[in-house]
């Protein structure tokens, strides 16, 4: 069995909100397959969505399918698909070198 990705709303107390739910089921829809397993996380905050992907490659290939999902819910509602990078980021190094200039 897919573990569901926690799917939450600001405002709402949980990790279930039923219209992510039925977000993530019609884009699972339109993508051919279940997402479930590809996202970390689903977020709806003051209707912009945030959703996580487990890697870049997901995102890029289901995106398409969530944000059209999203959208026809909401009426061209903002999401920001966001995959995890690879890059390191060096915090300190970047306050040094920001000094330095």
């Amino acid at each position: 069995m897919t573990r569901s990705p926690p799917c939450t709303r600001h405002d709402r107390a949980g990790i279930d909100d039923p219209m992510l739910r039925d977000v993530l089921a019609d884009a699972s829809t339109r993508a051919g397959r279940n997402l479930s397993g590809l996202l970390r996380a689903l977020y709806n905050h003051d209707g912009q969505l945030l959703a996580t992907w487990r890697d870049a490659a997901a995102r890029d290939r289901f995106a398409a399918s969530l944000t059209a999902s999203w959208q026809a819910r909401t009426g061209n509602g903002r999401i920001l698909n966001l995959a995890p990078s690879d890059e390191g980021y060096d915090y300190q190094e970047d306050v040094v070198d920001s000094d330095a200039d």
